[in-house]
Order: C-alpha cells, then structure tokens, then sequence
C-alpha cells in the first residue's frame, strides 16, 4: 500500500504506518483489530478458543469485502480528561453507513472521538451527532491531503461505508471487553444469568414469569433470587418456583442466594434486577405525598449494602433499578459506586420502570378515545408523577391540551389504584418481565425498522450543561445484549414546544436525582388539575422552592 499522508495542524500521520499498527484477527465474516502491544489478554484466549486466523498484513479495500463487521478493541487504558469523563462517553459505539466512523475504527491512529448524545437534543435528534472537529473529520476534504492520494482514501470509505462497526473502547473493564469481543462474533450462543434482589410482590412475580418462559425466547438460563433477610422464605420461594414446570419448555434453573451470601449475585450473573421494596406506605395513608418519596431512604440503604460486595469480585455486568423511586435510586447507586472506586460507567445501569408508564399511557388513551397511541404515541421522563405522554409525534396532529391531559393522567395512574385501597403490582411485574425479554432480544444487525429489543426505560442522559451531570431519563431505546450498551430510539421531527417541555422534565430529574429530598415537595400544587411540565412559570417556581429546601 502506497503512503498516505493525512495532515490535521501539526498532525501528520503516514498511511503505511497506520495500518501496520494494530493486530488483525479474522473469523467467520468478522474482520479483529487489536491493539500492537496485547493490553487484554482476555480478548486474546477468547480468540485463540474459537480459532480466530490470524492475518499477516491488514486488508486491501478489495479484500474488505469479504467481512461484514469489523470490531476494533481497544487498548484499555483509562485516560479520563476529569473524574466524570466516562458520563458522557460511550463505552462502546457502533456504526454502519458511515465510512468516517469505520475508517477511524479500522485505523484507530485517524480516530478523532465521538460525540455520542452529550445532550438532550442529542437524544432527540441522533443526526446532530458529529465527529468532534479533528483529522477524521477532516480526511475527506481534498484540501487536506496530499494531491494525488484522494483516491484511495476514497477507495477506503466506499469499501468500509456498508460494514457494521463496532469498537469496543477502554471505558469496557478487560472481562467486558472479551465477553463483548465472545458475543459480537457469535451471538447465537449468547445466554444471561439474572440475578432478582428483592422477594416482595413484584420480584416474586416476575422470577414466576421469567422461570415459566423459554429460555429460547428470554435468553435467561439461570435466575437467582435473593435479597431478604429470612432464610425460610428464600427457601419457600426457592420451592415455588422450582415447582413450575411447563411441559414442552426448556426453563431456566432457579437458584437460592441465602442471607449474608450476597456476593453469589455478582459471582455468577451478568444482569441484575433490583426490586427491592421497603416502607410502602398502606393504600389509602398517603395522601398528598409521593410515596416514592417516602422508600428513598431505607431502599437506598438496602441496596448499597449489597452492593458493597460488588467491587470484591469486579462485578461489569448490567444493573436494572426497579425499586422506587427508579430515576433517583439509579443515580445514586450508581454514584455511591464511583465513590468506592469501582471501575465502572453509565451503561452498566439503567432505570426500569418506563414500560409501566408507556402501558399506563396506553390505558389512559383508549379511555380518551386516542386510537393512534400505539402506533405514534411515546413517552417520556421518569416513572411517577412527571411522568410525560404525548399523543402522537407527528406536528401536524399534535395538540397541546390533549398532550397536557394524557400526561396528567399517566402519571396519576399509581394512585387511581391505591384509591382503590390496593397497591399495584401486577402490571409492573407483568412489564418488567415483558421489559426484560424484549431487552434481551436486540439484535447486532438490526434494521433501523425494526421493534426487536426496543423498550421504554431509563439510562443515563448528560445534561445540557456541560458542567451538569445529567439524569437518569426515561425514553425509548433500544438495548444491544453483547456490547451492553443502551441507544435511544426517537422519531423525528419535535415541535419545539414538546422539546421545552422534555428539557424541563430533564431537568426536573435530575434536581431530584441529586436532590432525592426534592420529592416529598408535590409539583401537583396549583389546583388546576395541571401537569407542571406544561408550564414554565410553575415549573420555574417549583424549581427554586426544590432548590431551597435542599441547599
């Protein structure tokens, strides 16, 4: 191959040396590039195991055609510019019909960083997302480079734009990176072990639901249940579920995490779901409080106290936060965790209680006669009372006081029940469940279409401000099983009134993420029967009430 100079500034990088840097792998039509120097040898037995060929010489661009996927690892080395970098970048990117972003990832010395939604519109609107301005970005101006070798990198970018892309970065713990490197290539052999923490109504359900299924269908072959403090009823929910066999189905197994054996959780599972549920407040005593509010405390306790063992055994799976308040919780374990020094970033966690706000809208709407709901309607925010439901996202049937009224009513939908003098339950155990196998289903080669592994949940979103941390933020998104990673799913186009009220029910979560004393403050004060993230004046005024009392 001919030398290419590509020049940024002072930058000048000779193409024959690029190429001749990393370590090339190849098996089945997947094209491995590993770093010069082996920084993870767990990559390197999971490609010795499944005897990966090992190239002499990087590709051509004609070569290139026959791979399909090219997965670039890379060297794991934890540079952070500042103790919170890895809240705003991915620990893993993926793209396909981009030749910038393959050609970046399969010569990782012109690879300038992503900007993977730093911001709310960036959620919103995925194409805003660029490469930051460096000598990627500037590979494809003519200007940049040295007549005459235009062409092949031309050649470079039309053999690589059709190829999925994936790179697994440094912000990935070594284990991750090889179990992610194991599953990108075969992902047909990919299976979970789950561990449920908490034994009350809704984990009980939901370890019933999940043991019934398929494991084909879930992906699930071990469910652990633990978290209670009484050894009897570890054991009696042990038989239970042990006694539900449905004939003709491949089940999962069940196994029983006893008191002070916690640490089995984060020994053998790769997803754990937190449904711990303390202090709930009887039917019918709470009135003007949100009785999220009132579990904060005590089910944060809970939950760090568990997790305290999770840094003994290097635990780098999924984290799913199904306790109340979910959106607030999540962070703050998931800060609690940095604080102890865990190697750790955002993907790894998420909120999971947007299913029950999605399905509640969805009741909400066929009482108001909204027949399209469930082919345009979306949801948004966290799960509770700044719950936000729009009707359709299309500009030109949207309407404002039809939007105000079906958020209003969603995010009431927990007390409609508890007015009744039962507690709901059923339906977000039923969700979580449906939740959980749909999360489980994405795929590594999803057409932008498809439905597959799209669910309503709650990862990490970076504020606006850069000098902001962000929230946990309920949207629709879709989950990629091998990588671990959580990628917004949003239609376009927004009205901008309907971005203004997102930016404040953003902003709403995260005060009270930081701030979880916040919550007991009832933003439904007005006596109009309004939603407060419909108005900004009321909103405002919340707002310095919050901050006030929580300074």
């Amino acid at each position: 191959m001919p030398g290419i100079e590509v020049r940024s500034g002072d930058i000048q990088l000779n193409m024959t040396d690029v190429v001749n840097t990393p370590r090339y792998r190849a098996v089945g039509n997947n094209l491995i590039l590993l770093p010069k120097t082996p920084s993870n040898p767990h990559c390197d037995r999971v490609l010795d195991r499944i005897d990966a060929a090992r190239l002499e010489r990087p590709p051509t661009p004609e070569e290139l055609d026959q791979f399909g996927t090219l997965i670039q690892v890379a060297p794991n080395q934890p540079t952070p510019a500042s103790p919170d970098e890895d809240l705003r970048v991915q620990s893993i990117y993926t793209g396909s019909g981009c030749g910038l972003v393959g050609l970046g990832t399969l010569f990782p010395e012109l690879q300038a960083g992503l900007n993977h939604f730093q911001t709310l519109t960036g959620l919103l609107f995925p194409s805003q997302v660029a490469w930051n301005h460096g000598l990627v970005a500037e590979v494809n101006q003519a200007n940049m480079l040295p007549e005459g070798n235009q062409d092949l990198i031309e050649a470079w970018l039309g053999a690589i734009e059709p190829k999925r892309v994936w790179s697994l970065t440094h912000l990935l713990s070594p284990r991750k990176q090889a179990k992610s490197l194991e599953a990108l290539i075969s992902p047909e052999s990919r299976t979970h072990r789950l561990g449920i923490i908490g034994l009350g109504d809704i984990g009980t359900f939901v370890a019933s639901m999940i043991r019934r299924a398929d494991r084909k269908d879930t992906h699930i072959n071990d469910i652990f249940i633990g978290g209670s403090r009484n050894s009897e009823k570890v054991n009696a929910q042990l038989l239970e579920l042990q006694h539900i066999n449905i004939e003709g189905v491949q089940q999962p197994n069940i196994h029983a995490v006893m008191p002070g054996e916690e640490d089995t959780f984060f020994r053998e599972c790769d997803i754990i779901l937190i449904l711990i549920a303390s202090e709930i407040p009887a039917p019918g005593s709470s009135q003007n409080i949100d009785v999220r509010s009132v579990q904060y405390a005590r089910n944060l306790e809970i939950i760090c106290e568990i997790l305290s063992k999770a840094k003994k055994h290097e635990y780098d799976g999924q984290i799913l936060m199904g306790s109340d308040p979910v959106e607030q919780l999540t962070m703050a374990m998931y800060l609690n965790m940095k604080r102890n020094g865990w190697d750790i970033n955002t993907h790894q966690f998420a909120g999971f209680g947007g299913m029950i706000n999605r399905s509640r809208a969805k009741a909400v709407a066929d009482e108001m006669g909204l027949n399209s709901f469930q082919r345009t309607g979306r949801t948004y925010g966290p799960h509770g009372k700044m719950a936000l439901a729009f009707p359709t996202h299309n500009p030109e049937e949207y309407n404002q006081r039809v939007a105000e009224l079906l958020s209003l009513r969603t995010a009431l939908g927990n007390y409609r029940i508890r007015e009744q003098g039962e507690k709901p339950y059923i339906g977000p155990s039923v969700l979580i469940s449906e939740g959980l196998t749909n999360m489980l289903h994405g795929g590594l080669n999803l057409r932008p279409s498809s439905r597959r592994g799209t669910i309503y949940a709650s990862p990490f979103l970076p504020g606006d401000d850069s000098d902001e941390l962000g929230a946990f933020f309920g949207a629709r998104v879709q989950y990629i099983p091998a990588p671990g990673v959580w990628t917004p799913r949003v239609d376009q186009p927004y009205l901008e009134q309907v971005m203004a009220v997102l930016r404040r029910a953003h902003q709403w979560t995260s005060i009270t993420s930081h701030h979880p004393d916040a919550l007991k403050h009832d933003p439904f004060t007005d006596g109009q029967n309004s939603h407060p993230a419909f108005h900004p004046f009321m909103m405002e005024e919340w707002m310095k009430l919050v901050m006030q009392k929580t300074e």
